[in-house]
């Protein structure tokens, strides 16, 4: 698995029915030939499935034992409740750890998720740079974040106050996030020694690196504004993805726009050459003749 290019594995546990465009998220995970995902899921391996994307079966309550093991204390979610894996993703590094530690890097993602030429944004600097990658400006983002194996970020995460008590808490609580994003921010602190730290060469910066000063995707807002831009659509392109002027996105994350979707057209996608995602739908344009 080791060569120069940093290898990297997105994570995503999901129980349930999968989602009406799984077909599309597979296509996009397919044009990253440099990238691997790993799902795990109480549902079978999907037809079609790319051999980028590996899957392994797992029941809730196999989770739940294996959460427990791994983080030194009893840690479940309920299986009519499964969003609360939300709060378990910054530890997946270590819940996962025997499928995840021969890649350099490990990240945790989400399946409303259309994925454009993520090499373009995960550059090479970067991953030599930092020990966390994060697709929101200043936000960690629970859709895409990306931690160096290595590091073993998750054991700080573990040193947090009322860690044990928030994995425990029934109810989501938006850690992968919201807490996540203050703790970090607090950790800068101020403006002006936000602006010192980001002076500092990049050694010399407290541990863990951060990079987050740009935005890849879609939030909420961008997506609630897609009637009034110029295409009034998102689109994949022949694996790179688009928002509703023209720029280039690092992917499409629709997780507004899903609850309003009544339209998927997403089934044999072996001549694919652009899919749309606006409010109605996601809808596949294929080659013609």
């Amino acid at each position: 698995m080791k060569s120069e290019q940093q290898s990297i594995v997105l994570v995503n546990c999901f129980f349930g029915a999968l989602p009406p465009w799984m077909n599309a998220f597979l296509l996009s995970c397919s044009y990253n030939k440099s990238i691997f995902w790993h799902i795990f899921s109480d549902r079978p391996k999907p037809n079609g499935c790319p051999s980028n994307v590996l899957w392994d079966q797992i029941s809730v309550s196999e989770f739940n034992e294996r959460a427990s093991s791994k983080l030194g204390f009893s840690a479940e979610i309920r299986p009519e409740f499964a969003y609360k894996l939300c709060d378990f993703k910054p530890f997946y590094g270590l819940i996962f750890d025997d499928f995840l530690k021969e890649y350099d890097f490990w990240g945790n993602c989400d399946l409303d998720i259309i994925w454009g030429d993520l090499r373009r944004f995960l550059t090479a600097r970067s991953l030599r740079n930092a020990e966390i990658i994060t697709a929101r400006r200043r936000k960690m983002a629970g859709h895409l974040t990306v931690y160096r194996t290595a590091a073993r970020i998750h054991e700080q995460f573990l040193a947090l106050p009322n860690i044990r008590e928030l994995l425990q808490d029934g109810d989501y609580q938006r850690f992968d996030e919201v807490r996540l994003t203050r703790h970090f921010r607090e950790r800068e602190g101020n403006r002006a020694k936000r602006l010192l730290l980001h002076c500092l060469p990049q050694t010399l910066r407290p541990k863990p690196r951060i990079e987050w000063e740009a935005e890849w995707t879609t939030g909420a807002r961008v997506q609630m504004d897609l009637p009034t831009t110029p295409r009034r659509c998102f689109s994949w392109q022949s694996g790179r993805t688009f928002d509703g002027y023209g720029k280039e996105l690092a992917y499409i994350h629709f997780h507004y726009l899903k609850t309003k979707m009544k339209r998927f057209d997403v089934d044999g996608l072996q001549n694919c050459q652009k899919i749309v995602v606006d409010e109605n739908g996601i809808v596949a344009e294929s080659w013609s003749g």
